[in-house]
């Protein structure tokens, strides 16, 4: 099982929260990396990695989504 919660620094009630299951991962991610380099940077490699750093790739099947501001008692409350 699996939870990502992602905050807004502005106001953390404005949240958003995947739970699911690993369905595959954990592999190695500099590919993927690069690729999201040349897709979002215009760049053929990702600059910014650290010496010592190592980056991995984790899918999530998501079993429960919850967006930012939902209609739930949670956030009424």
């Amino acid at each position: 099982m699996v939870a990502l919660d992602v905050c807004d620094p502005t106001n953390p009630h404005n949240m958003a929260v995947i739970r699911g299951c690993v369905s595959e991962g954990p592999s190695k991610g500099p590919r993927r990396t690069d690729k999201m380099a040349k897709r979002y940077m215009r760049q053929d490699k990702f600059q910014v990695l650290q010496h010592g750093v190592r980056r991995v790739l984790i899918k999530i099947e998501p079993t429960r989504v919850m967006a930012p501001f939902t209609d739930t008692l949670h956030w009424k409350a």
